[in-house]
């Protein structure tokens, strides 16, 4: 299985706000992974739950510390990658 571990940093220009969230939420779903988490503020997220997700409020420059493991962990690391770029 495979595993993905790295920082990710905000660059949306309005930053990770609700909406973007919600986007994140879709984005992550459709792939095949056994577990995503997103770290930030001591707090390990569950991006795959809109709820969870809902604490990654985060201002542009943020860095969120991404943990992928699974099947698809390389496509969804970079989509996540990507997204947040």
């Amino acid at each position: 299985m495979a595993e993905i571990t790295r920082d990710v940093k905000v660059g949306l220009k309005e930053g990770l706000e609700p909406r973007k969230t919600a986007e994140l939420v879709q984005l992550v779903c459709r792939f095949k992974t056994e577990k995503i988490t997103i770290d930030h503020n001591d707090k390990s997220i569950n991006p795959k739950s809109l709820m969870s997700a809902m604490y990654l409020a985060a201002p542009t420059g943020t860095v969120f510390h991404v943990k992928v493991e699974g099947p698809e962990a390389e496509a969804a690391f970079d989509a996540i990658e990507r997204f947040l770029a």
